[in-house]
Parts: C-alpha cells; structure tokens; sequence
C-alpha cells in the first residue's frame, strides 16, 4: 500500500481528522495522538511527522522542497496549528487553514 493510499485508507477509517492540501502535500491531524503537538504530511511515496512547534521532520521524511513548503506554511500558521491540535485531541473536528499562495 502506498504512502497515499495509506493515508486515504486511514482517512475512511476516520483515524485522521478533515486533511489540509499545501502545494500537494496531504496534512492530516490524527486523533488519540501523542505529544509533542505534531501533523502528518503525506506526498507521493513520501510521509511525514511534523512538530508544530518547530516546523521539524520528527519522524520519516519529505523531498527537500516539500519539506521547506511544508516548514514555512507551518510557520505562517504555527497558533491556528496548535488550536486545531487541542480540538482534534478534545475529539472535535480541526478548522480549515489557508494554504500556502
């Protein structure tokens, strides 16, 4: 199963909360997650945890210029971020976020 349809797959199943698209990328918040406050980034065969505080890779891996997409959007929106972050994990359904022009 590929990266993608993994995602798609767990996104059925209702274990990833309403995803964001960045320039292709696939964001998604997964409910019952761990700390720190992160996302998931899937492109392509390419998958991703993001730490929302940092905007770092902590664990797998993107293309370089998916990673920097990814890094500066979540820049731009690390408060917005962290607020869907606290509603996924209160059960509740993420808002929507402009992605990067």
């Amino acid at each position: 199963m590929t990266s993608e349809s993994s995602a798609i797959w767990l996104l059925q199943r209702r274990e990833y909360a309403d995803h964001i698209d960045v320039h292709g990328i696939r964001l998604y918040f997964a409910q019952g997650e761990h700390n720190p406050p992160h996302f998931h980034a899937f492109y392509g065969e390419s998958k991703a945890s993001v730490d929302i505080r940092t905007g770092e890779i902590i664990d797998g891996s993107l293309p370089p210029r998916q990673r920097k997409l990814v890094q500066a959007w979540t820049e731009l929106h690390q408060e917005e971020l962290m607020a869907n972050w606290d509603l996924v994990m209160n059960g509740d359904q993420p808002f929507r976020i402009r992605p990067l022009e």
